[in-house]
């Protein structure tokens, strides 16, 4: 189908869209032409949505989707997207309400706001949460401009990064589509988005314990990663107690089927208050960040205690360490080194 082909005249764009026409003719007709070439390209993806009738396509506008031209005197050129990231753009877990949800609603029901998008993103160098288990993101409604009664829908996606409605929904014959301000960044591995996030005490903590080939290689990990500024120089944190290896939850699921259980053996309890996320009474700042086999949640400070069990939580205080005072070199005596007792899976940071 050629694009050209599909072009209407400035009049129509004020009429309303019937249920029932094609994808590609709807993207044309509201102005994605762009993304809309991008989806033409690979039509076995094209293909895959027409078996279902709940796909949603986060649709990106032509600016996001073209680039300049430094070496001729055109203006712009098509800059084709990878299938793999045209695919992150497209989920499959049934339809957001097809009118939009006012501010109102949007206010009501804390886990309501959260839905987790299952994508046609399925490439092993992205996805490493199971078998058949595809790309996964989180969206939730966010504030909308003053003046208007809706609330917008943003999306976390890779590496923290958040993309956000800005048109739609329109309908078309097996979805809808929504305008959104990019395309989804990809998941990456665990190191990288820690890194990324500057998140590197835990990284290094991770490191230290030697769990950081399990964590970057399981299919299907949450991780609860305490913000850089809470950690200092003599905290001892147990990453177990802040690692579930055996399953993948995004907050939409992770508050629904609490309480869960972490590899220390300690239960991690989801509670919502004041507009806030809290697991064991510890704020998350910082949801649903994608990585390769995971979610990363970033949580104010390390949990309240690391053990090695369900009755042996240790109570850890967080302090920042107090400024050391002068001592003769010949009064300085080295720390003791043996018959140390350190939770499985804690280390010294």
């Amino acid at each position: 189908m050629k694009i050209t082909s599909l072009f209407v005249s400035a009049a129509c764009f004020s009429l309303p869209l019937v249920y029932g026409q094609p994808l590609i003719d709807v993207l044309v007709t509201r102005g994605f032409t762009e993304y809309a070439a991008n989806l033409q390209a690979y039509p076995a993806l094209l293909a895959r949505l027409q078996d279902r009738n709940d796909i949603t396509v986060w649709a990106v506008p032509n600016k996001y989707v073209t680039s300049p031209d430094s070496a001729t005197s055109s203006p712009r050129l098509v800059r084709r997207q990878s299938e793999v990231e045209v695919s992150a753009s497209i989920s499959h877990d049934g339809k957001p309400p097809t009118s939009g949800i006012s501010k109102r609603q949007a206010g009501g029901n804390a886990a309501s706001n959260f839905m987790t998008l299952r994508t046609f993103l399925e490439d092993p160098t992205f996805v490493n949460l199971g078998p058949g288990q595809p790309g996964r993101y989180v969206r939730s409604y966010t504030d909308s401009p003053p003046g208007s009664d809706q609330a917008n829908i943003q999306i976390t996606t890779g590496l923290g990064t958040v993309i956000t409605q800005f048109s739609g929904p329109f309908k078309y014959d097996k979805g809808l589509i929504y305008g959104v301000t990019n395309f989804p960044t990809l998941p990456r591995p665990l190191p990288e988005t820690l890194q990324t996030l500057g998140l590197d005490t835990f990284h290094a903590a991770i490191t230290a314990a030697g769990r950081e080939d399990k964590l970057d290689n399981t299919p299907g990990v949450t991780i609860f990663a305490p913000a850089n500024s809470s950690l200092h120089g003599d905290d001892t944190i147990d990453v177990d107690a802040h690692t579930i290896s055996d399953g993948f939850f995004f907050l939409p699921e992770l508050f629904d089927q609490s309480p869960h259980r972490s590899d220390a053996g300690t239960t991690l309890t989801m509670t919502f208050s004041e507009g806030s996320f809290y697991v064991n009474g510890v704020r998350i700042i910082k949801s649903d960040i994608s990585i390769k086999n995971g979610v990363v949640h970033v949580i104010e400070k390390p949990l309240d205690y690391c053990g090695e069990g369900k009755d042996d939580k240790k109570k850890v205080e967080y302090k920042a360490p107090a400024a050391p005072t002068p001592v003769k070199e010949k009064e300085h005596k080295p720390e003791p080194t043996k018959h140390h007792y350190k939770p499985r899976g804690a280390v010294r940071i």
